[in-house]
């Protein structure tokens, strides 16, 4: 199904949250997919510093899974935790010794508020009410905080997934295309920011997001070609991004801040 105001797409017989929720428990990260991620967040706290504050502060990641993410700021320095639907799973991070509340963002107690930066990793796609879920979050916020999300733009995979039916099918490569529940493009995330912005004065960026290095799926064979292609694809992107004065994002991913003002 498909929105043709704000480009929505949507599967209309998606998994119930219960479902979903157990196919996390039974499919953990692999040491591979962790060790792509790293980069990623290392590279994403720097410039959390330099948006946010030199000095680290509050930070809730949503839908924090096993606590990587959460993990990794705590390194850094930053007070941070998450919140997780999954119990089990929200119970493994806890014993790590990470703060990891079980539930969804409805869940949270008040005390748990005055965020300086809340996340959203690759999750975002999973919320059925995207509009309440931003109104939630924002409520979170402290004072100068933002929300960050990472999340994949259907526009970009819809394109690749083409490409593998012309040649990767006949190649015998494997398709690296998966829809989720809800799949965004730029648009839908401009549709959501002005809603918002009616309520409340807020500024709304997107661009690409970065890319995981190498395979960390181990779809191929060989990382190399993996490597070349993503380099490829992020330079692009990127030149494409700035050519256009922001307008155009070819990334199979977007990176979305949103700051109220």
């Amino acid at each position: 199904m498909a929105c043709g105001a704000c480009a929505l797409v949507w599967a209309e017989h998606h998994l119930e949250m219960p479902d979903l929720v157990e196919h996390y428990e039974t499919r953990e990260p692999t040491a591979a997919v962790r060790r792509g991620r790293v980069p990623l967040f290392d590279a994403f706290l720097d410039e959390a510093g330099r948006r946010i504050s030199p000095r680290p502060g509050r930070l809730l990641d949503v839908g924090c899974g096993w606590g990587d993410f959460v993990e990794r700021a705590v390194r850094r320095g930053w007070e941070a935790c998450g919140i997780e639907p999954s119990r089990r799973i929200a119970d493994n991070a806890s014993r790590r010794g990470l703060r990891v509340h079980p539930g969804t963002l409805q869940d949270l107690p008040s005390d748990w508020s005055g965020f300086n930066l809340i996340t959203y990793w690759d999750v975002f796609m999973y919320v059925e009410d995207p509009v309440r879920e931003l109104r939630r979050a924002l409520a979170r916020l402290a004072p100068g905080g933002a929300l960050y999300m990472r999340l994949r733009q259907h526009a970009i995979l819809r394109l690749y997934d083409r490409l593998w039916g012309a040649a990767g099918r006949r190649l015998g490569l494997p398709n690296p295309v998966v829809y989720q529940w809800f799949n965004y493009e730029p648009r839908t995330m401009k549709v959501l920011g002005n809603i918002l912005a009616a309520e409340r004065p807020l500024r709304l960026e997107l661009r690409p997001a970065r890319l995981s290095r190498g395979d960390p799926y181990q779809s191929f064979r060989r990382d190399w070609p993996v490597r070349a292609a993503k380099g490829m694809i992020a330079a692009i992107a990127d030149l494409a991004h700035a050519v256009s004065g922001g307008r155009l994002i070819l990334s199979p991913s977007m990176e979305v801040w949103i700051r109220p003002r």
